[in-house]
């Protein structure tokens, strides 16, 4: 049966919603690249944001020949037409400041998403055959992040790579000298 592993990295630190990443950042993507520098990718994919485009080059920097691919599925949004009623106050306040028309294109997007990156058909593996094994990185945003790897767990023949945590935060998972984590919390 084919199999896709997929690795799903947050952006970098960065300076503003829309800045580029800043000098711990861009440490975190250089770390990313370097934590994933054995694993035989075939692709990158990022979001087009600045911060994940950025975390995406600099982690592509350690693998010469592979891939790089924009995606505006992969963007910087609410995935989802959620109900701020039913939520926390906090994320209440954000899920709110969207109109519902951009949460219904948050939705959307983040459908389209789990469908190209969560996917298993050989439109996503490619005609490798009944054995193949792809492996691809995606730089993107917390939300999309809790979207497709839920999605991609519960799909028949779908194979989630788990690194420790199940997916890496570059701003976060890997801080020189920073405590061990307890595996799969985020």
């Amino acid at each position: 049966m084919a199999s896709r592993f997929l690795y799903l990295v947050r952006h970098g630190e960065a300076a503003g919603e829309d800045g580029s990443l800043t000098a711990a950042g861009q440490e975190q993507a250089r770390l990313t690249g370097a934590r994933l520098a054995a694993v035989p990718l075939a692709a990158i994919a990022h979001s087009p944001r600045p911060r994940a485009a950025q975390t995406a080059r600099l982690i592509a920097g350690h693998r010469p020949g592979v891939p790089l691919t924009e995606s505006a599925v992969l963007g910087d949004y609410i995935p989802g037409d959620l109900d701020p009623a039913t939520l926390p106050p906090p994320f209440a306040r954000l899920v709110g400041s969207y109109t519902i028309t951009e949460r219904n294109e948050g939705a959307a997007l983040a459908r389209a998403a789990v469908e190209q990156f969560a996917g298993t058909g050989e439109e996503h593996l490619g005609p490798a055959g009944a054995d193949a094994v792809r492996h691809e990185l995606i730089v993107t945003h917390n939300f999309l992040i809790g979207v497709v790897h839920p999605a991609g767990t519960g799909r028949a023949g779908l194979a989630l790579a788990r690194p420790q945590p199940a997916a890496l935060r570059a701003d976060r998972d890997l801080v020189p000298d920073r405590p061990a984590r307890v595996p799969g919390q985020l």
